[in-house]
């Protein structure tokens, strides 16, 4: 541990030690209820950053399957003939040529583009490289008419194509938040597929669309989804816990639509499942998000409550150290540019955590913060040939509330990036995976314990039992390797290795931590998991010439209903 943090506990005994009993006065204060309160909510909050974040790949992932599916499907222009060259045909005399109808591109440039010699050559290349500028612009069906007038002028009149309806709604596929105001809007790709994408969010979705074109330039789009279970979830019991509580269950809930607007609901609890009401550590969370179209408005709850008994031999009695954390937020979210092969989104959030503990009866101020904060950020995804790579960046601003006689500023800033990088490679018999994600925090501000960069955990530096490295500003590198093999058409085993590095940075110095980790899932697809595997951990910290060296053994098993 380092100097700070015999800092921060000496500070908690400091502020706790008068309002104690007097056999009690020189009772050191535990460390490991200490750091409690700050992971119970750091994992709750861990949770909703995973369910967003899993929310993005997989529609990542749709995306990437339905443009490899649509290659062939897209129109094509039609095929240039052999002789192009229009200087070889005599031009036809026409008075004038007028080109009518462009409003979805640049007009006037395609006006400067009009052939000065007509001829079948030269208006056919006019008529590629219109359609090929409106398929690259994301609009597939323009109808393009030649008409000649008495007073030979020729006409090029382009009907563009407009939304006539969008059919195949439903409960979990609700047309008026996946496209709003559809009817007569320009026919767009990135514009159906935002809305396709926003429909596949949910668990139970697979929506994929097909498009009509009628006389009058107008379009129907048919939606098809291939729906699963609107409701789904899992239990897992796990020793992913904290000491005493180690052993844990956990239960998620997934609920498609509830309200019939293509929303989504989330709900997960856990709780120890040894030592009854005398050690504890239970938490709940729940994850509520609603589209509408390029704009994704979303809210969280969480709150967490634990207990750690201490017993003092020389007087018989027992102090409980007791920790209750609570949070939410509310976040929007519009995408703005999406293509092919990316996807940009800027979003702004609010977010409030409350927390309060106590030991031996008396409140520990220093552990009772309440902070308020407004983020704004950016998120790009990208879509690669064999995986995606996603980036976020976003500015938190914040402010706690009664920080007197506590060593934190009341006021914040920090910065923060966070990249993940998920591909998978076919090598005969076996799919390889890999996973790298990079995250860093930086700020100038003396933060609470529970606004800290912490290197520390099973998604960033694996192989600590019971160590914490947090500071202002710091970052890691999780990687890790799988190797995934169908034994039968239902169950895959998946051994996997990873190697992590990490480092935080306080007013005493850096804090450095490196794991290694090895194991194996086994699993039935969409039923059950089994895990299990073995880390190691190495860290240095501030002040310190030795290394810590720790080793984490954790097993799990979940099953899908």
């Amino acid at each position: 541990m380092s100097l700070k943090k015999h800092t921060l506990i000496s500070a908690i005994v400091a502020s706790t030690v008068a309002s104690l009993p007097a056999y009690a006065a020189d009772l050191p204060l535990p460390e490991r209820p200490v750091r409690q309160i700050d992971e119970d909510l750091r994992d709750n909050l861990d949770k909703i950053h995973e369910l967003e974040n899993k929310r993005r790949e997989d529609a990542a992932w749709k995306l990437q399957e339905q443009q490899q599916n649509n290659v062939s499907d897209s129109p094509n222009p039609p095929k240039q003939p052999e002789n192009t060259d229009h200087t070889q045909q005599s031009c036809v005399d026409y008075e004038s040529v007028q080109l009518n109808g462009i409003s979805y591109l640049n007009a006037s440039k395609w006006q400067a583009k009009l052939p000065k010699c007509v001829n079948d050559v030269s208006i056919n290349q006019f008529n590629r490289d219109l359609i090929s500028a409106y398929l690259a612009a994301g609009y597939p069906h323009t109808q393009i008419d030649f008409e000649n007038t008495e007073d030979r002028v020729l006409k090029i009149n382009v009907k563009e194509g407009r939304i006539r309806e969008i059919k195949g709604k439903s409960r979990r596929v609700n047309v008026n938040t996946l496209f709003p105001k559809h009817k007569g809007r320009p026919l767009n790709i990135k514009y159906l597929d935002q809305g396709i994408e926003q429909a596949n969010k949910l668990g139970g979705n697979n929506v994929s669309m097909d498009i009509y074109p009628h006389s009058d330039g107008t379009a129907t789009v048919e939606l098809q989804n291939e729906a699963g279970n609107p409701v789904s979830g899992s239990l897992t019991i796990d020793n992913k816990g904290s000491k005493p509580n180690q052993v844990v269950a956990r239960v998620n809930l997934a609920i498609d639509s509830p309200l019939g607007l293509s929303d989504s609901l989330y709900i997960g609890a856990s709780s120890n499942l040894r030592h009854g009401n005398r050690h504890y550590s239970r938490s709940a969370n729940a994850f509520y998000s609603l589209p509408y179209g390029a704009w994704t408005m979303s809210a969280y709850a969480s709150a967490s409550r634990s207990q750690s008994i201490t017993h003092l031999p020389e007087s018989g009695l027992d102090l409980a150290y007791r920790s209750k954390s609570g949070a939410a937020g509310a976040k929007a979210e519009r995408v703005v540019s999406r293509g092919q092969k990316h996807i940009l989104s800027l979003y702004g959030g609010v977010d409030y955590i409350s927390q309060s503990a106590t030991w031996g009866g008396a409140g520990l101020k220093i552990q009772s913060p309440k902070l308020t904060s407004a983020q704004l950020g950016a998120s790009h995804t990208k879509i690669l040939a064999t995986g995606v790579l996603m980036n976020d960046v976003n500015v938190e601003r914040g402010r706690a509330k009664s920080v007197e006689s506590t060593p934190f500023d009341k006021t914040y800033t920090k910065l923060a990036l966070n990249t993940n990088l998920i591909q998978n490679r076919r090598l005969g018999n076996w799919v390889v995976g890999n996973r790298h994600n990079l995250s860093a925090e930086y700020g100038k501000n003396e933060l609470y314990s529970a606004k800290q960069f912490d290197v520390v955990g099973r998604s960033s530096v694996r192989g600590f039992r019971n160590l914490s490295l947090n500071a202002n500003r710091g970052a890691y590198l999780n990687n890790t390797v799988t190797f995934r093999r169908n034994v039968s058409p239902k169950i895959y085993v998946e051994p996997f290795i990873g190697a992590d590095v990490g480092a935080v940075k306080d007013e005493q110095g850096w804090q450095k931590a490196a794991g290694v980790s090895l194991g194996v899932n086994v699993a039935q697809y969409g039923r059950w998991n089994v895990s299990f595997d073995v880390a190691r951990g190495y860290a240095r910290t501030t002040g310190s010439k030795n290394t810590i060296r720790q080793e984490q053994v954790t097993a799990s098993a979940r099953f899908s209903f």
